[in-house]
């Protein structure tokens, strides 16, 4: 059981959940990269939207990269899949047009014309493709349609869930993970409507009871 208590001192409220852990804020890899992730669990309003972030140190560009979002709890366990599924085309395409039109002109009635139509013409069609396999990975039917992230902050390297319509089937332990860095984790917390004081924000400092 996790007792939550209101910030600025309003009323008590109890909240059903297996367990709480409070995270380390960056998980590194070998090479100096990691994922950062919420140093406490994400509290959220049955019924609304809400964001799991989770964010690549140094906001490096992982739009070509496979990010995966799962809860190891469920079968099959993924929430999330994002895959690069375009394909990349490097072509090399040079013209080179050399045209001379010289025309002599003499005042004494007469003509000379030279004309030198000398074209070259360079054609280098150098095409390298890079194909992006797509992985068959089945998502949990309770996300399915519920579950995104944005494709234009990939590029810095945020690669943050946002969960739609949140329900109390949603609340646990979530797993993010991308490339070769270790897997970040994020505890998700659902409460109802009514437990949360009105027309606060929800800030909550989370307290593990012993009874």
């Amino acid at each position: 059981m996790v007792h939550l208590t209101g910030v600025l001192g309003f009323r008590d409220f109890r909240v059903s959940h297996h367990s709480v852990f409070f995270l380390l804020l960056i998980q590194a890899s070998a090479d100096g990269y990691g994922l950062v992730g919420p140093s406490r669990p994400i509290v959220a309003i049955a019924g609304d939207d809400i964001i799991l972030p989770c964010q690549v140190e140094h906001a490096m560009d992982v739009l070509k990269w496979m990010v995966k979002w799962a809860r190891p709890d469920l079968s099959p366990e993924y929430v999330y899949v994002y895959q690069y599924d375009n394909v990349d085309v490097y072509q090399n395409d040079s013209w080179s047009v050399n045209q001379y039109d010289n025309v002599d002109l003499n005042q004494n009635d007469s003509w000379s014309v030279n004309q030198y139509d000398d074209v070259d013409f360079n054609q280098y069609d150098d095409v390298d493709v890079k194909q992006y396999d797509r992985v068959e990975i089945e998502i949990h039917p309770s996300y399915k349609g519920r579950t995104s992230l944005s494709i234009d902050k990939l590029e810095v390297g945020d690669v943050s869930l946002k969960i739609s319509k949140v329900k109390h089937s949603d609340e646990g332990r979530y797993e993010c993970f991308t490339g070769r860095m270790p897997i970040t984790y994020i505890d998700l917390v659902v409460a109802d409507v009514n437990m949360a004081p009105a027309g606060l924000p929800l800030q909550w400092i989370i307290v593990l009871e012993t009874h």
